[in-house]
């Protein structure tokens, strides 16, 4: 729900939904500071792993069109599932610095918030 790696935005409900969160849980002027210095922090941590996994998709296209041999394939999958794992590495720890800044109050109604989206989510899958 928080700080989405670039290019990540709309994937995760990342961005606008990080912000719009962040007004529903009226944060304070010096938790809207933290939050801002940790979702900045976030951003500039994922940005090089974000390109990483650009390419990895890129030249896993770019060996697929070639016909490339099968460990081709698998080593640009895994490149791929690396840089996946280390992006939610990257925003899990986000989320839990910006969960410790927030009261009990905030806490409960961002689980509340959470567990709605997801709940609309699994609604909209449903229907596929």
């Amino acid at each position: 729900m928080f700080a989405q790696a670039p290019g990540q935005q709309g994937r995760s409900g990342g961005g606008r939904g990080a912000h719009r969160a962040m007004r529903q849980l009226d944060l304070s002027e010096g938790q809207k500071t933290q939050a801002k210095e940790i979702f900045k922090a976030t951003a500039t941590e994922a940005r090089p792993v974000a390109q990483q996994l650009r390419q990895a998709r890129e030249q896993l296209s770019t060996d697929i069109k070639a016909g490339a041999p099968e460990a081709t394939i698998t080593q640009d999958a895994n490149a791929i599932g690396a840089a996946t794992a280390q992006l939610a590495v990257i925003r899990a720890k986000s989320q839990q610095k910006f969960y410790s800044i927030l009261t009990g109050d905030q806490k409960a109604k961002l689980d509340s918030l959470k567990e709605r989206r997801g709940n609309r989510r699994a609604r909209g899958s449903s229907a596929e």
